[in-house]
């Protein structure tokens, strides 16, 4: 019963899966948005969200020892949210930009 039946799945990083949750979920809330008529506190909101993330991304890329197993992935895994948040803020920059 303690054997490790799940050392073959390749799962990603805890900190990449809750990243990508807040990633969803802002392009949710943007998707959302994007066809109606938004305020000036919910365009603060969604900027602050977005800058809340990135910053998040670099604290991660600081930390040496989070990803002692898989840092390659780990640090692709950064990069590739780094870029779909540009994609983000690229189609919704009317909401983003400030």
């Amino acid at each position: 019963g303690r054997e490790n039946i799940l050392s073959d799945i390749n799962r990603p990083h805890m900190f990449i899966a809750e990243l990508q949750l807040y990633i969803d979920y802002l392009k949710e809330q943007l998707e959302g948005e994007a066809g109606g008529e938004s305020g000036k506190k919910k365009e603060k909101y969604y900027h602050g969200y977005y800058e809340n993330l990135i910053n998040g991304i670099n604290y991660y890329r600081q930390l040496s020892d989070v990803a002692i197993n898989n840092q390659k992935q780990f640090y692709q895994s950064l990069h590739d949210a780094e870029k779909e948040l540009g994609e983000i803020k690229i189609q919704f920059s009317a909401i983003l930009t400030k």
